[in-house]
């Protein structure tokens, strides 16, 4: 099973680092949004299989397959993770609103403005809805 699990993530990199190069060839060839596309695809694709495919190698040796499942059910280490997330997701608050303040001084287009305040507004919908079905469970 883990083997066809690295195969499949073998697979998955070499079809993201594809797509990263198909779109910087497309990039030269035409100027508009669909290389950007292919690329930031390719790149998500490609760091997302180097990381499983990292964790399938580590998993194989059977001490530190023990050290990540006590790692994964320690009180301590989840708290981390979830103050580490927390923060990251306050930061972004503040990096969306610099971002929303260069593109208003730049006059970017409407639409990419539009994108990104309807992609923060899901964003802080999603957190809610959560937070709320969370604390309606405790």
């Amino acid at each position: 099973m883990k083997n066809k699990k690295a195969i499949l993530y073998i697979m998955l990199l070499i079809l993201g680092a594809a797509l990263y190069i198909v779109g910087i060839y497309m990039n030269e060839q035409m100027r508009n949004g669909l290389p950007l596309f292919f690329m930031t695809l390719g790149l998500a694709i490609f760091f997302n299989s180097i990381e499983r495919i990292r964790k399938l190698a580590r998993g194989k040796n059977p001490d530190i397959r023990r050290e990540m499942e006590i790692e994964a059910k320690d009180e301590r280490n989840q708290y981390i993770t979830t103050k580490a997330k927390a923060f990251a997701f306050d930061v972004m608050g503040y990096v969306f609103s610099a971002v929303f303040l260069i593109y208003a001084l730049m006059k970017v287009d409407f639409m990419i403005f539009f994108v990104l305040a309807v992609s923060l507004i899901g964003i802080y919908i999603t957190y809610t809805i959560y937070k709320n079905k969370l604390t309606q469970n405790t």
